[in-house]
């Protein structure tokens, strides 16, 4: 899987549709929830595409404009079907919190987590308050935002491939893009 971070003005035709095809088979049509993915805000946003076979497989946007000041959000996390339990999912994730890291002032990640996934999200250093909501139907739990020393305290490790207190030392370049064997 290579993986790359463009903002919307650099992505093709092609890389457009694939990331819109990707979301809507998850997220409307295997989740059967209708819900407008178009928010305006992926024309704001990085997306981090892992692109394997020249198709995008993997898929994570990085919003810089929040609502609150020093916070970035990373959603719409999404892992083709066909790679759900073979750990990709981890290094997306590994990858937009290095790339957030290394780019930005040790902002706090905001990230919105499917209550389903509570235990994946933890493994990257976010915690569950516990609260349950409903977002487009979807049961969801709350998760604070963390700043970059929690996570080297709070994160697992199990599954990055190197340590956040070490992420200078990392030998992948983050700009624009890096492989994985």
């Amino acid at each position: 899987m290579h993986y790359q971070v463009q903002p919307f003005s650099d992505l093709t035709n092609q890389r457009v549709y694939e990331m819109l095809q990707l979301r809507s088979e998850v997220f409307v049509v295997e989740q059967t929830c209708i819900y407008q993915d178009m928010d305006n805000q992926d024309l704001q946003a990085l997306h981090v595409l892992g692109i394997e076979n020249e198709r995008i497989r993997a898929y994570a946007r990085i919003l810089t404009q929040s609502k609150v000041a020093g916070e970035v959000s990373i959603g719409r996390v999404i892992v083709a079907p066909s790679l759900r339990g073979t750990g990709e999912g981890h290094c997306l994730m590994t990858y937009c919190m290095t790339y957030v890291q290394q780019h930005f002032n040790n902002p706090c990640v905001r990230i919105s987590a499917q209550s389903h996934l509570v235990e994946f999200y933890a493994a990257h250093g976010f915690t569950s308050t516990g609260n349950h909501y409903l977002e487009d139907g979807i049961p969801h739990c709350s998760v604070p935002p963390i700043a970059f020393f929690e996570i080297s305290s709070i994160a697992t490790g199990i599954f990055y491939p190197f340590s956040i207190e070490n992420i200078e030392s990392i030998e992948i370049d983050l700009q624009p893009s890096f492989s994985r064997s």
